[in-house]
């Protein structure tokens, strides 16, 4: 058997076989990002039907001959906008199956309770929504959520959606923890700009509150958030002369 004489050109003609074919070649691997796990719709003053409300609640309220009708108005006539409500949500791509989105729903949950949980001061059970005055406080508990809320920032509407990508499922308990932390922030700045805008607004004069002290006399907010000096209270005559002024003349009878 003769045995090929290897020459020059014979490595650009036969390439060796153990060199990578370029349609086989693996794509690189890209870092972990917490976006790839976790987006969220946020709304800093919501309404009562709002990111975070289910679709059978807004059926319910637009329908008055369904039976949950009323309970459903008057449920959200009860809404606080100064609570925090929060909802996390696994899309169908994810699994077909409901016990496994239900499983990936309450992972990412069960992290965000943890961070947001002891800043209202309660905890819920698998409830997707947190807010003041359920799990049993009371009017007492629903005070407190609320003033905790409040003093820690965390109000508004917050809808977490996991990605429809097979890493809702195979993210690790870190990867998790990383990304809530990082929608938790871009909330916090979220809530600052929304803070900053509230603020311009009073010194612009939209939104200015009369303190109580002030109340019951005649002042004027001009738009700037200035009190002007209070008018000085009228007496008896200028009164009735104001009145007699105003009064329409009767025709004379002849």
């Amino acid at each position: 058997m003769l045995r090929r004489t290897p020459t020059l050109l014979s490595k650009h003609v036969n390439p060796p076989t153990t060199a990578p074919i370029a349609g086989n070649s693996k794509p690189p691997i890209q870092p972990f990002h917490p976006s790839h796990l976790l987006r969220y719709v946020y709304e800093p003053r919501p309404d009562p039907i709002n990111c975070t409300t289910l679709f059978p609640t807004r059926e319910f309220a637009t329908d008055p001959s369904h039976p949950l009708h009323i309970r459903t108005k008057r449920k959200l006539a009860a809404f606080d906008p100064d609570n925090f409500h929060w909802r996390v949500q696994c899309p169908v791509d994810v699994s077909k199956r409901a016990f496994v989105r239900s499983w990936a729903a309450k992972r990412v949950g069960k992290v965000l309770r943890g961070k947001i949980g002891a800043a209202l001061g309660r905890r819920q059970g698998d409830g997707l929504v947190l807010r003041g005055g359920e799990g049993g406080g009371g009017l007492e508990g629903a005070r407190d959520a609320a003033a905790a809320a409040e003093r820690e920032g965390w109000i508004g509407a917050l809808l977490v959606i996991l990605t429809k990508d097979k890493i809702s499922l195979t993210a690790s308990d870190a990867e998790v923890r990383q990304s809530v932390e990082w929608l938790l922030e871009r909330v916090r700045e979220k809530q600052g700009q929304e803070g900053g805008r509230q603020t311009q607004k009073q010194r612009a004069g939209h939104a200015v509150k009369v303190p109580s002290s002030s109340r019951g006399r005649n002042i004027m907010v001009s738009k700037a958030g200035t009190s002007a000096a209070p008018t000085p209270p009228r007496t008896a005559k200028e009164i009735v002369k104001t009145e007699v002024g105003l009064a329409p003349s009767r025709p004379r009878d002849r």
